[in-house]
């Protein structure tokens, strides 16, 4: 999930710069197991993914709070949609949340399994 939640920051990094230079933006989406097999990340040491998309985060918000307003309705051409940069930046941080729910969830799970197991 950590080079899942990388690769998402990365694309849309290069979203949020791209889109404020330019009123539309015809930029490819990404196929995310393709990207997880490419990128090797299971080879690497798990805290300093953590650490890594932590910091990449920090940096993003810091993009996102200097974003010029009249940029907002500039837009991504994906397939026969169009997304604007407000949209993306929005859509980023519900894609977050989904992911820190589904960590929540598994983590209940794994505690209710824990349980289970000493209760037999």
């Amino acid at each position: 999930m950590v080079g899942h939640l990388i690769d998402s920051a990365s694309n849309n990094h290069q979203r949020f710069i791209r889109l404020q230079l330019k009123e539309k933006l015809i930029f490819p989406g990404y196929d995310t197991e393709k990207w997880k097999t490419a990128s090797c990340l299971k080879d690497m040491d798990y805290m300093f993914l953590v650490e890594f998309w932590k910091y990449y985060n920090i940096f993003l918000l810091h993009i996102i709070k200097n974003i010029d307003a009249n940029k907002l309705n500039n837009y991504w051409k994906f397939n026969n949609s169009q997304k604007t940069l407000e949209f993306l930046v929005n859509d980023y941080f519900v894609h977050m949340q989904w992911h820190e729910n589904l960590f929540d969830d598994t983590i209940k799970e794994i505690k209710k399994e824990q349980k289970a197991k000493i209760s037999e």
